[in-house]
């Protein structure tokens, strides 16, 4: 049974949320993506470029963001450093998330 059970593909679901609603929805996404996959929920903060390109290759099969707006559309404050990390490779002329799906 062990062995099945590490065979299964690896998910990360990331949240991003400033009221935790958006908490409340990845821990439901986490609880469908268990029933197939191993996975985790974590905060967007802890994602960065070098994770996400990383572990998309290596680590996860899967990985789901859940982020709430507010304001005016504004990205939540967790999500900020991922958010200026992509807009300065944009800026760069470089595609981050290249390749991904």
């Amino acid at each position: 049974m062990r062995k099945q059970l590490k065979k299964r593909p690896r998910a990360s679901v990331y949240y991003g949320t400033e009221t935790g609603s958006s908490r409340q929805k990845a821990n439901v996404v986490h609880g469908l993506l268990s029933l197939s996959h191993h996975a985790v929920v974590k905060n967007i903060s802890e994602c960065s470029l070098e994770v996400l390109t990383a572990g998309a290759k290596n680590e996860n099969d899967i990985v789901v963001f859940v982020a709430s707006t507010f304001g005016n559309g504004d990205a939540p404050t967790d999500a900020k450093k991922l958010k200026l990390e992509l807009y300065q490779k944009m800026k760069g002329g470089s595609l981050p998330l290249e390749g991904l799906r």
